[in-house]
């Protein structure tokens, strides 16, 4: 009993933690905060995180991993799912200024750093992986392609739109980041 009960506690607080990150950012984010929307006490939170940069991140993380890898039986399809449904959670508001927090924080401490590329990056990239090699198999992009520098092609764009342009991401943006990645993927 005692395990459902401390599940759905750490759900509630990572639940709290990730709408408060989109409300407000991770700079405004506060532990007191978390505890009162989740109804939790500030020591259960400390105790389990430590502290704001890893209750954010795993707050995202888990955010993140209600995320399905598309299956739709094209790359351009997959391709297109994934980069809609990033560009439709990225494009939010308050998620620039959330992301960049945590991209600060990264920068400083290299424990962070290296959990956040796990929980953030890697992550996203795994969406697209099965793609790639179901892409091959089916001749629709090139057999050698390097894979890792074609995610990059893929995440980048995003990321330098959401953290350095400030360009739109939109629909729009989607329609041409694929149509650009399906030409250099071709084989």
């Amino acid at each position: 009993m005692a395990s459902k009960r401390s599940a759905a506690c750490r759900d509630g607080i990572l639940c709290a933690a990730a709408e408060l990150l989109e409300e407000h950012g991770y700079l405004d984010l506060t532990i007191e905060q978390v505890a009162a929307r989740a109804h939790a006490g500030k020591q259960t939170i400390y105790r389990n995180w430590g502290g704001k940069p890893r209750l954010a991140l795993d707050a995202m993380a888990y955010k993140a991993s209600t995320i399905d890898a598309p299956d739709t039986g094209s790359f351009a399809g997959d391709l297109r799912a994934v980069l809609a449904g990033l560009v439709g959670k990225m494009g939010s508001p308050g998620k620039a200024a959330m992301l960049g927090g945590l991209l600060a924080e990264a920068q400083t401490d290299p424990a962070f750093g290296q959990a956040f590329r796990e929980a953030m990056v890697q992550s996203r990239c795994r969406l697209l992986t099965g793609a790639v090699e179901r892409a091959v198999g089916r001749g629709e992009i090139a057999a050698d392609i390097d894979r890792p520098v074609l995610l990059d092609l893929i995440y980048g764009p995003v990321w330098y739109r959401l953290l350095v342009s400030g360009e739109p991401l939109d629909e729009g943006f989607v329609d041409v980041l694929t149509k650009q990645v399906l030409a250099a993927a071709a084989p």
